[in-house]
């Protein structure tokens, strides 16, 4: 949360320069305050309530960016106003000096939206607030030998068949492939997983992930090992990867990864696997 202290403080500096700017002029200095007044601790009394908004807040980050980007337009909108102000009293210097806080202010939102603070999920503490139960059996996405070499795609081969799901990180933190064992099915149809937070069964990045992983499947008397990374005929609209957008790096929590099988003429999809892993979101 230490972006939105920052925030918070460029907001009080921004105020402070705007005051002193309009404190100058003449008549009433109380009602040319108030505006400023209002607008300056309306900004405090947010960036407060969101700080203790965002510790239990579980929902999405984009939201959050939202109000920050939001906040910063009004900013924008009091630094041109407050510009306009100094420049037809003369006031220069000062015009300078506002113009230039709040370029700062403005850059530091957008760049703790898209690049910073909100984007490696800070805001949440996803992992920390859902702590893994002690005794709770889980998978990890750790696997040794590195994935993709030989010795690797035999020991994922064996791990497949013995868990049904096997969910390995690839890329950066918070990005995974998947392999799955599919029993033996009567029809064409798509198999998906679901991702669930294994303690209070909140959903995961939950569209992303259904169409990152979703694989067309042939009809099978047998058992079948199907892959994300496979290019062949039986490769759907699956990315390379899909990635969890609640956590950040490091920020472990235990999700329920489920596998669904989906017919192709319509019928009700199924459950065919439930598996539980240790994982951790995605950062910007």
């Amino acid at each position: 949360m230490g972006f939105i202290l920052i925030f918070v403080i460029l907001a009080v500096a921004l105020h402070a320069g705007i005051t002193k700017i309009l404190s100058n002029s003449n008549g009433n200095k109380f009602i040319n305050l108030l505006p400023v007044w209002v607008i300056g601790y309306c900004t405090l009394l947010a960036g407060v309530c969101l700080i203790a908004f965002c510790r239990w807040w579980e929902g999405p980050e984009h939201i959050i960016a939202g109000i920050l980007l939001l906040g910063s337009l009004i900013c924008a909108i009091l630094v041109i106003t407050t510009l306009i102000v100094a420049l037809i009293k003369k006031q220069y210097k000062n015009a300078f000096l506002i113009a230039l806080m709040g370029v700062l202010l403005i850059a530091y939102a957008i760049a703790a939206t898209f690049f910073g603070g909100l984007g490696n999920g800070a805001l949440d503490n996803f992992g920390k607030r859902h702590p893994i139960p002690e005794g709770m059996e889980y998978y990890t996405t750790k696997i040794t030998p590195e994935y993709g070499n030989t010795a690797a795609q035999t020991y994922l081969d064996s791990l497949v068949v013995e868990r049904g799901i096997v969910v390995v990180d690839y890329g950066q933190p918070g990005e995974y492939r998947y392999m799955a064992n599919v029993p033996a099915i009567p029809e064409k149809g798509k198999i998906y997983l679901k991702l669930y937070e294994a303690t209070t069964n909140l959903p995961l990045s939950e569209h992303d992930v259904k169409t990152s992983t979703t694989l067309l499947v042939e009809p099978s008397d047998t058992s079948r090992i199907y892959k994300m990374t496979d290019k062949e005929s039986n490769r759907w609209n699956a990315t390379d990867e899909f990635t969890i957008h609640e956590g950040s790096w490091g920020d472990y929590y235990a999700a329920r990864v489920e596998l669904w099988y989906q017919p192709e003429s319509g019928g009700e999809e199924q459950l065919l696997h439930s598996v539980i892993y240790q994982i951790e979101g995605w950062s910007r």
